[in-house]
C-alpha cells in the first residue's frame, strides 16, 4: 500500500502508512418500533456512541402500539422481581433517544401497515448524502429489516433470541424458564442487500430456570453485548466472509443438554408457569433433605492413553461439611499428589488442598497448601524452568495470580498478578507454537461467568499478556468454561471444557483446537464425557493427567442421614465417532 503524505506544520512532510492510520469510525442508524427499549440495550448504545469504532448518527423511532404481557406474566413477575430483581433492572424501559445524542433524528410512520411504510424515512435517509452514509442500520423491536438493508453498507441488523428469526421481544428469557429450555441464546443477524442472512454472534447461555427476572436480565445483558463485539470487528476487518472452518455441530447423540425438559403446551409457554413453583418447591426439599458435593475421583493406568475410555475412577469422598473438586495432579519422584479445591460450608470461601494417591488405593489426609483472604480454586500447575509455579483461580480477588512453589508441596509464595482488574475464573495456560497462552472464562457480571472463554497470549510468562482481538472466542455455555489443562495427541491439541447446561457441571466437552495465533481462534467439539447417572453421581467438570494418574471429580447429592458414598464413578463418553475418539487417546506426541 502507498504511504500518505502528510504536512507536518507546513514544515517537510512525513510518511505514513495508511495501514497504521486507524480505521474510521462506522455510522451507525437506530431504528426502533417504540423509544422505549430495555436498560441494558440503551446503555449498550449509549457506550457505542462514545466508542473508538462508531458512532450514532441516526436515531429512529415509531410510536408502535405495544401489547402488555398477559395477566399471568405480569402477576409472576411482581413476586419474582422481590426476590431476584436487581438494581438497576437491566429490562427497564428507558427512553432510547434521551440517553443518545444523534446528529439525526427521525419520526417513523407505524410499521407494517403496507408494502411501503419505509420509504418516507428511507427517503430522509439518503438525502443526506454519501457524507451521511450509513455502515449499518441497527433494527430494535418488531421492524422489517428487509425495507433498510439497502440504505445501509453493511446491511440491517437484528437482535433476536435465537427461537426463530423474530426480533428479541417482551417475552424473551421468560418463555425459556417457563418451558424448562436449559438452554437461552442470544443472536445478532444481518440482513444484506442481496437478501442474504447472515449471523454475526450468537451466544448460549444456561437458563436460570428459577427466575423470570433473572433470566432475562441475563439475556439482555448478553444481548446488549453483541452489537459492540460486531462493530469493532467490522470496522477492523470488514464484513466477515463465511468462515473458511465449517461451523461446529454436535452429533445428536451429544446434544441431549441442548434439549427442553418439558414439551410445549399448544406453544403458550403460560401452561408452563406452575410447574417454576414446583421446580422451587423440589429444590426446596432437595437443600433440606440431601448435601450436594463435588468429591474427587482418580485411577491408574499405563499412561499412554485412556483419556476418553469408559474405564471407572475411585472416588474419594469428603466430609459431610465442604466439598473437594477441581483436581490437578503431580508427579513429584514417583509419588503422586493432587491438588484441588476445599470448600467448607461453613466459611463459603475455598483454599487449595493438597492429598497424595496411592497405586494401593490409599490416598492420604488432605494437608492445605494455600489459603487466602479471598475464594481460592482451580489450582493449575506448571512446570517452567525447572521451578514449579500455580496459577489458582482469584476471580474474587479480580486478579489472575501467580504463585512460586517454596518448599513442596505446602509453601508457596505470590510471585505477581498476570491479569488485573478483570473477573476471571479457570486460568488455563499452555506453551505452543512459541508463544504462552491463556485460556479462562471473564465476565462483567458473575452470573455470565459459565458463558464465555477469553484468550489471551505473551512471549514470556510473566508477561505482558495481551487479549486476543476475537475476545470472547467461544459464547457458549455448554463447551466454554476451562475443564482442566490442555493435551496433545498425535501432533493435535485439545481442550477440556465445562458443560454448564442444564446445571453447572453437567459434563466434560472435548475440543480440538484448529486454529491458534494472535489474530485467530477456532476449535470443534469432538466428543462429551457425562457421569453415569444412575450411580447417583450428577456431573463431572474436570480431567487432567500427570504421568500414569489420570483424575477427575463427581457431583453428587448426597443423603443427611446417609451413610453410603460411591465407591466409583462410571464415564458415559458420548461422541461423533470413534475415529477422533482415537486420534485423542492415542500415545501422546508433543504439539
Amino acid at each position: 500500500m502507498a504511504p500518505l503524505t502528510i504536512a507536518d506544520g507546513g514544515n517537510a512532510a512525513r510518511a505514513v502508512d495508511a495501514a497504521q492510520l486507524p480505521a474510521p469510525r462506522l455510522k451507525v442508524g437506530l431504528f426502533a418500533d417504540t423509544r422505549l427499549q430495555p436498560r441494558a440495550i440503551v446503555e449498550a448504545f449509549a457506550g457505542i456512541e462514545r466508542s473508538e469504532y462508531a458512532q450514532i448518527v441516526l436515531v429512529a423511532t415509531c410510536d408502535a402500539p405495544q401489547r402488555p404481557l398477559h395477566w399471568a406474566w405480569r402477576a409472576w413477575r411482581s413476586v419474582d422481581d422481590r426476590v431476584f430483581g436487581a438494581d438497576p433492572d437491566p429490562a427497564e424501559m428507558v427512553d432510547l433517544a434521551a440517553h443518545i445524542p444523534a446528529a439525526l433524528r427521525i419520526e417513523l410512520p407505524q410499521s407494517g401497515s403496507d408494502a411501503g411504510y419505509a420509504e418516507p424515512w428511507q427517503s430522509q435517509v439518503a438525502q443526506f448524502g454519501p457524507q451521511f452514509g450509513l455502515d449499518v442500520a441497527m433494527v430494535l423491536g418488531d421492524l422489517d429489516p428487509s425495507a433498510l438493508c439497502s440504505i445501509a453498507r453493511f446491511g440491517a441488523w437484528r437482535l433476536g433470541a435465537g427461537r426463530d428469526d423474530g426480533p428479541l421481544d417482551a417475552l424473551d428469557g421468560f418463555r425459556e424458564v417457563a418451558e424448562a429450555r436449559p438452554v437461552t441464546t442470544a443472536v445478532l443477524t444481518a440482513r444484506m442487500a442481496t437478501g442474504e442472512e447472515r449471523v454475526l454472534c450468537q451466544s448460549w447461555l444456561p437458563t436460570f430456570a428459577f427466575s423470570l427476572t433473572r433470566n432475562r436480565g441475563k439475556l439482555l445483558r448478553r444481548a446488549a453485548q453483541l452489537p459492540a463485539r460486531a462493530l469493532r470487528d467490522v470496522q477492523r476487518n470488514g464484513l466477515p466472509a463465511p468462515p473458511a472452518v465449517a461451523a461446529e455441530v454436535a452429533p445428536a447423540a451429544a446434544r441431549a443438554c441442548d434439549a427442553p425438559i418439558a414439551s410445549r403446551a399448544g406453544g403458550d409457554s403460560r401452561a408452563h408457569l406452575p410447574r417454576i413453583g414446583l421446580s422451587i418447591g423440589r429444590r426446596a426439599l432437595q437443600k433440606l433433605a440431601h448435601v450436594d458435593q463435588w468429591f474427587l475421583g482418580y485411577r491408574f493406568d499405563s499412561g499412554d492413553g485412556g483419556w476418553l475410555d469408559d474405564q471407572p475412577f475411585h472416588c474419594v469422598v469428603p466430609p459431610r461439611d465442604r466439598f473437594w473438586a477441581d483436581p490437578f495432579p503431580l508427579e513429584r519422584d514417583g509419588r503422586y499428589f493432587i491438588f484441588f479445591e476445599e470448600l467448607p460450608f461453613a466459611t463459603g470461601k475455598g483454599h487449595i488442598s493438597v492429598i497424595e494417591a496411592g497405586r494401593d488405593g490409599v490416598v492420604g489426609e488432605p494437608v492445605c497448601a494455600l489459603s487466602q483472604s479471598y475464594h481460592l480454586s482451580y489450582p493449575f500447575l506448571l512446570e517452567h524452568d525447572g521451578e514449579l509455579f500455580m496459577i489458582p483461580e482469584t476471580g474474587e480477588n479480580r486478579r489472575v495470580e501467580l504463585y512460586r512453589c517454596i518448599e513442596f508441596p505446602h509453601r508457596w509464595r505470590f510471585e505477581r498478578a498476570l491479569l488485573t482488574d478483570v473477573f476471571c475464573v479457570d486460568p488455563t495456560i499452555c506453551r505452543a507454537f512459541g508463544r504462552w497462552w491463556m485460556f479462562v472464562n471473564a465476565a462483567n457480571h458473575p452470573a455470565d461467568v459459565h458463558d464465555e472463554l477469553h484468550l489471551y497470549h505473551a512471549e514470556d510468562l510473566l508477561g505482558p499478556w495481551l487479549p486476543h482481538p476475537a475476545n470472547p472466542v467461544k459464547s457458549d455455555a455448554r463447551r466454554a468454561r476451562p475443564a482442566g489443562a490442555l493435551f496433545a495427541r498425535n501432533g493435535a491439541l485439545f481442550r477440556p471444557a465445562q458443560i454448564c447446561v442444564p446445571r453447572y457441571g453437567a459434563g466434560l466437552s472435548i475440543n480440538e483446537v484448529l486454529q491458534l495465533s494472535p489474530d485467530a481462534y477456532a476449535e470443534r467439539e469432538i466428543c462429551r464425557i457425562a457421569a453415569d447417572e444412575s450411580s447417583g453421581i450428577l456431573g463431572m467438570h474436570t480431567l487432567n493427567r500427570a504421568g500414569q494418574l489420570l483424575v477427575t471429580d463427581g457431583f453428587l447429592r448426597r443423603g443427611r442421614l446417609s451413610r453410603a458414598v460411591p465407591r466409583m464413578l462410571a464415564p458415559a463418553h458420548r461422541g461423533p465417532g470413534d475415529d477422533l475418539v482415537a486420534r485423542c487417546a492415542s500415545t501422546e506426541h508433543a504439539a
